[in-house]
């Protein structure tokens, strides 16, 4: 067996140690970019956990003969409309800010109407109390549903760096 296949290294991600892996099983993860650089490795030998940047066995180059033809991968994502056609980005949000500014227009128009309809300024509170609050009310339901829509996001960009 070479080095290679005998090391023992283990990782310590958001603090929790993993592994053991192998020196080839380390390389390929940090050749993907599963690692960064200021990921703590371990192996037996070594004095203290130290980052993989500092390690020279995780960073100096393999010598055993040609590099491998990068295989690719499935094709690109569609882009632009191909996006949009394809579920993979949301449009609602766009729509859910239209919304927002006609709700925030809707708000100023009835306040102004509250405000000249009723006889010898007794408007004047209601409509400003409908201008604040109903801004603010259109304002955090929009914000709810944008909220939902960039979870979504932040969890296809996660399951994206899994693969």
């Amino acid at each position: 067996m070479s080095q290679a296949e005998v090391s023992e290294w283990r990782i310590a991600v958001k603090g929790e140690q993993r592994g053991p892996y192998t020196l080839d099983q380390m390389r390929a993860m940090i050749a993907e970019g599963r690692l960064p650089p200021d990921t703590l490795v371990w192996k037996p030998g070594m004095a203290n956990w130290a980052p993989i940047g500092s390690v020279a066995d995780l960073t100096a180059p393999v010598s055993r003969g040609p590099m491998p033809v990068p295989v690719t991968g499935p094709a690109s994502p569609p882009s632009g409309f191909g996006e949009i056609l394809t579920f993979r980005r949301m449009i609602t949000p766009t729509i859910i800010q239209i919304i927002f500014w006609l709700g925030v227009v809707g708000c100023l128009i009835s306040a102004l109407g509250m405000m000249v309809s009723l006889p010898m300024g007794m408007g004047v509170i209601p409509g400003l109390l409908i201008l604040v609050f109903g801004t603010l009310g259109v304002r955090i339901w929009c914000e709810l549903i944008i909220l939902a829509f960039r979870i979504y996001d932040v969890l296809n960009e996660i399951k994206d760096q899994r693969k």
